[in-house]
């Protein structure tokens, strides 16, 4: 009798075992994956869940579920709620940066914690924008803010963090200047040091791309983001800001003109080569990348309509891939692209592999 006991106590342990097993290598897909528009169910899902349950728990999702299912675009534009949340919980900028990490981790993974930053200081400029944006600036980048260049810097690290916080200002004065885009250039232009002014400029243009997503901040103004392409706007602005401006153009055709790399790839043409090149470099890097289901010869074949841009499309595609940047099921297969290129360009493609780590939305693609 206490045999039998025994044996069938060991085959209902045995049963929950086998069914511990099945659930862990069977689960089911998450909903979101369901509908329609997956990155805007689960980035919706984190803005709830920040709103009920706080920030710590929506960047848990974020990085739990979201980066397990989704892609880089989908992990940035979720954690903008999560930053906004934090500055809402925290009360200041710096405390709401230790909810969740440290300065250290963010430096080394500066591209996917920019977007917690990028509603972080919308946040902060939203309350506090009684006081102008070059005050809130330097309050928000104090430590940044006395270098005249972003070459005094002696770190990487430090040179990327500087960078990202004026960038993230740039998207925190569209978002208290009902998002016109010329008012908030001239913001830019208040602080002292161009290496600031650019990268103010290149968070502003990067905030009217969103604005060109229907979900993004639903009701908001959108006075420079109606229209099919931003090659007008980039004209309209004037000179000075245009090379900043040229960056997002293939982006925006592409959000507008889902799958039309031809058409992404002639808007960026109609820059000067030095921001053309850019241009196309971005495309491949943001879009490319999420394109042909990790099919690497699918990739250079859609390149291949970037001529006579084929290697900057290769590269930006190359570190896109190694981002993370793409279908869930084909992170880092980027690492592969570089093998498959042709021996004059296998070299310099992983030489830009090897950069990557320091580009934050630019850099990395001006040095190709």
């Amino acid at each position: 009798m206490i045999q039998r006991l025994t044996v069938g106590v060991l085959v209902a342990v045995l049963s929950a075992l086998g069914s511990v097993f099945w659930f862990l290598y069977n689960e089911p897909p998450h909903h979101c994956l369901k509908e329609e528009n997956v990155r805007w169910c689960f980035i919706h899902e984190a803005q709830a869940i920040a709103a009920i349950e706080g920030a710590q728990k929506a960047y848990s999702y974020v990085h739990d579920v979201i980066k397990k299912y989704s892609d880089y675009k989908t992990e940035h534009l979720a954690l903008h709620y999560v930053g906004m949340k934090a500055y809402d919980e925290a009360g200041s900028v710096d405390k709401a940066f230790t909810l969740i990490y440290g300065e250290d981790q963010m430096a080394d993974d500066s591209i996917y914690y920019s977007g917690f930053q990028h509603g972080l200081f919308e946040r902060y400029f939203e309350v506090n924008g009684a006081q102008t944006p070059t005050v809130l600036g330097n309050e928000t980048c104090h430590t940044y803010a006395s270098s005249e260049s972003l070459d005094e810097f002696t770190s990487t690290r430090t040179r990327v963090l500087a960078a990202e916080c004026y960038h993230a200002i740039g998207h925190a004065i569209m978002f208290i200047s009902d998002n016109n885009v010329e008012a908030s250039l001239s913001a830019c232009d208040a602080f002292p040091h161009q290496w600031e002014q650019r990268w103010c400029y290149h968070g502003v243009f990067m905030e009217n791309y969103y604005l060109h997503i229907p979900e993004y901040h639903l009701g908001v103004a959108r006075p420079d983001a109606e229209g099919l392409s931003v090659v007008e706007l980039c004209m309209r602005v004037g000179e000075k800001y245009r090379g900043e401006c040229s960056y997002f153009v293939g982006w925006v055709y592409m959000q507008m003109h889902p799958n039309d790399f031809a058409g992404a790839f002639s808007e960026c043409a109609m820059f000067p080569q030095s921001d053309a090149r850019i241009c196309i470099a971005r495309v491949g890097r943001f879009f490319v990348a999420a394109s042909s289901a990790g099919d690497l010869s699918g990739m250079i074949a859609t390149c291949e309509k970037a001529h006579p841009f084929l290697r900057e499309c290769l590269y930006g595609t190359a570190i896109g891939l190694n981002q993370g940047v793409g279908l869930f099921e084909y992170v880092n297969k980027g690492k592969g692209l570089c093998d498959v290129l042709e021996d004059d360009m296998h070299a310099d493609c992983e030489n830009a592999l090897t950069r990557s780590h320091e580009s934050l939305a630019r850099k990395v693609i001006t040095e190709l």
